[in-house]
């Protein structure tokens, strides 16, 4: 895959503080699962090329501080974002309390319709008796929020484990998918189509991103 006609998905990791943010992304990032790390009290990235549908994506994973201080600092990330994983703690029943607010404030400059979300419930290799987050609530939040709201794109849900690698992958992969028809949506909205080559358009920024690394089919 030409890495040079790669697209430029920008992800963005919300949630509270400890559900597991910044250790999934180490586990889709290639890097071992730390019992010892601390939780994240900042923001940072790293990028990671993949092939999604036949096309190359510079998949760019911003990783958020979840605490309340750090609420404004989220803010200015959602500049050009192209999907958001929103986590909780299948053990932390706050945490998953919390995502409305999370949730609003992901959408709270943007159009609703336009904004792909992925639901994450994180540390499902806890023991069932500490589960207090079952699937079927976190669906029903999901499809709650597609009826109440009229979303363009649904939201999936995911049970994840950084600790044993379960569905790490597939959350980003679902991700940079959702990204590109978010694109896709907005070019259409904006009278744009495929260019020659078939190759999706993005903005100026995704257009002049410079291109580093390799595409890697998972």
């Amino acid at each position: 895959m030409d890495i040079d006609n790669s697209i430029l998905i920008r992800v963005v990791l919300l949630g509270d503080y400890c559900v597991g943010k910044t250790t999934t992304g180490f586990v889709f990032d290639g890097k071992q699962f730390d019992f010892s790390r601390n939780c994240n009290i900042g923001v940072d990235f790293f990028v990671k090329h993949i092939v999604v549908d036949n096309q190359c994506v510079r998949l760019q994973v911003w990783d958020t501080g979840g605490q309340e201080r750090f609420k404004t600092i989220t803010r200015s990330y959602f500049r050009n974002t192209s999907c958001c994983l929103l986590f909780f703690s299948v053990d932390d029943q706050k945490s998953f309390e919390n995502i409305d607010m999370w949730y609003s404030l992901a959408f709270e400059k943007y159009d609703l319709l336009n904004y792909p979300v992925v639901l994450v419930g994180n540390k499902i290799d806890l023991p069932q008796e500490k589960h207090v987050i079952t699937k079927k609530m976190a669906e029903e939040w999901c499809k709650n929020q597609q009826t109440k709201l009229n979303l363009k794109f649904s939201i999936p849900y995911f049970e994840t484990s950084a600790k044993n690698n379960i569905n790490i992958n597939e959350i980003f992969y679902s991700a940079a998918e959702l990204g590109l028809k978010n694109i896709v949506f907005k070019n259409n909205n904006n009278n744009n189509n495929y260019n020659n080559n078939n190759k999706l358009n993005g903005n100026k920024e995704i257009q002049n991103e410079k291109n580093k690394g390799m595409c890697f089919i998972l």
